[in-house]
């Protein structure tokens, strides 16, 4: 980002009711954009918090235009370079030339256009894994800015890679050392493999199709392996990748002249596929073979917090949310494997029951925090410092759970009617997941003579789950649950019941 002019340290500020109108209704805005995704029913996210704060691609990975030249003076002799203690830094720009307007702004900008060009062997997955580089024209990056020095408001926006999968753009916009606002909007693309043979249709939804052959194998596991590799061969190559869109915006306030306030929302979707591993048949499993994973998760971030700062005293307050949501609730799967029939096993003309797997993916989840933090400067009492931190934290999923075995007459243990394909045969029908943390931490450091630090600290931290859950069949009083589908074992080999 543009570096700031020291003109701007200090804004001029007008007391009384006309100024602090408007100001009143940009802080009512900022706490409703953090408030409104809270009351609604269809918000989704992930655990990280606030807006990206660095933009680029694999190209572009400064983020900004690469026709502004880097001070010779900067820490680092290269683009990117540590500090002695490890820390990552980059040499600072060269301070930007501005053209003054006749409406007094100064404005500067910059677009770097070309093309590409690539041969060789450019469908190969790592080649393509974080980057889109198809031949053709190419915004390599842009960048423009805009300030008025004499009311201190300013514009901002870059981007790079527009219109491919890997592209950037941000834009910001407010007053110097007053208020801001940021966004942001970026893609990038994850390639696992580009020389996939799908056996199945439906790849990315909820239901993976055999193309051609038949669920559970054909008459023995030779004929299946042949009929396998001939369908393989016949398939052409396809892609296994995972696309990334986010986008988000952040607010901040100075409204008093100690006082900050800020918020902030991201949302990120991901969808795709990527290789994932499926095991079929009893005694831990004795075929296996790599299937795709059906990928549509979206994730949103929340973050809200209240800041104070003054010669002696700090204070931070901030509410963060995580919400998590999966649109494929359980990946169904045709096995085309032949799996010899276990003892037990129910089976149709001597193939046993395993056409079909059922998984239940990763579930909705939610994550929520409030943390206060306090510190203070004591000069008078020894050159001391105390700071006090107390946060609660809870994370809650309830996802609905799914039948052992999607196969109706399962017996187990020669046990009848235990409906092991109903959620009847569960002992709950929702996981009811919930884990709360609590952290108070209190410091006092304190340096009474030369050369001699003193410290003390209370420390308090507990972890509360709350999930509970009875492996037992309710139905038949039967512990355990099922190895395989349809395998008619159970984890507990011995008939157990319930007293």
């Amino acid at each position: 980002m543009t570096s700031r002019r020291v003109e701007y340290q200090s804004v001029p500020r007008q007391i009384g009711k006309a100024r602090m109108r408007p100001r009143v209704k940009l802080l009512v805005l900022i706490v409703s954009l953090t408030v409104a995704p809270f009351v609604g029913s269809s918000v989704r996210a992930d655990s990280g918090n606030g807006v990206d704060t660095s933009l680029g691609n694999a190209l572009n990975p400064a983020g900004t235009s690469t026709t502004k030249e880097r001070d010779p003076a900067g820490l680092g002799l290269q683009q990117f370079s540590r500090s002695p203690t490890g820390f990552l830094v980059t040499r600072p720009n060269l301070p930007v030339e501005f053209t003054r307007n006749e409406y007094g702004w100064l404005t500067s900008g910059s677009i770097e256009i070309g093309g590409l060009s690539v041969s060789g062997d450019i469908g190969e997955a790592k080649f393509r894994e974080y980057k889109d580089l198809r031949n053709g024209g190419y915004i390599n990056n842009f960048d423009a800015q805009m300030e008025n020095p004499e009311t201190a408001y300013f514009v901002e926006a870059l981007g790079g890679a527009v219109g491919r999968q890997d592209q950037y753009v941000g834009f910001s916009f407010g007053r110097y050392n007053d208020w801001k606002v940021k966004s942001f909007y970026k893609e990038i693309g994850h390639v696992f493999t580009s020389n996939y043979r799908s056996l199945w249709n439906g790849v990315g939804t909820d239901n993976l199709t055999l193309n051609g052959l038949r669920p559970g194998g054909t008459t023995s596991p030779a004929t299946t392996d042949i009929n396998i590799g001939n369908a393989a061969l016949a398939t052409p190559y396809s892609t296994l990748s995972i696309s990334r869109k986010k986008g988000g915006v952040r607010a901040d306030l100075k409204f008093w002249e100690n006082w900050n306030v800020f918020a902030s929302f991201t949302s990120e979707q991901r969808q795709g596929a990527r290789p994932f591993g499926l095991v079929s048949g009893a005694g831990g499993g004795t075929g296996g073979v790599e299937t795709p994973e059906s990928i549509d998760y979206r994730t949103v971030d929340l973050l809200a917090g209240l800041q104070y700062s003054d010669t002696l005293n700090s204070v931070n307050i901030t509410l963060a949310s995580s919400l998590f949501r999966n649109n494929i609730n359980t990946l169904t799967i045709e096995n085309p494997l032949f799996i010899t029939p276990p003892a037990g096993a129910l089976t149709t003309n001597g193939i046993a029951l395993f056409p079909r797997a059922v998984f239940d993916l990763y579930p909705n989840n939610n994550f929520y925090n409030v943390k206060g933090e306090y510190a203070r400067a004591l000069p008078d009492f020894y050159r001391g410092n105390f700071t006090a931190l107390v946060s609660a934290s809870s994370s809650r999923q309830n996802d609905s759970l799914i039948p052992s075995t999607p196969y109706a007459g399962a017996v187990v243990n020669g046990v009848t009617g235990g409906a092991w394909d109903s959620t009847s045969s569960l002992s709950k029908q929702t996981v009811g997941a919930r884990i709360d943390s609590t952290l108070a931490d209190f410091a006092l450091m304190l340096k009474p003579a030369s050369g001699l630090d003193l410290k003390g600290k209370i420390r308090y931290y507990e972890t509360r789950n709350g999930l509970e859950y009875l492996a037992c069949n309710p139905l038949t009083g039967q512990w355990g649950r099922l190895i395989n589908d349809g395998s008619g074992s159970a984890i507990i080999n011995t008939s157990a019941y319930l007293v």
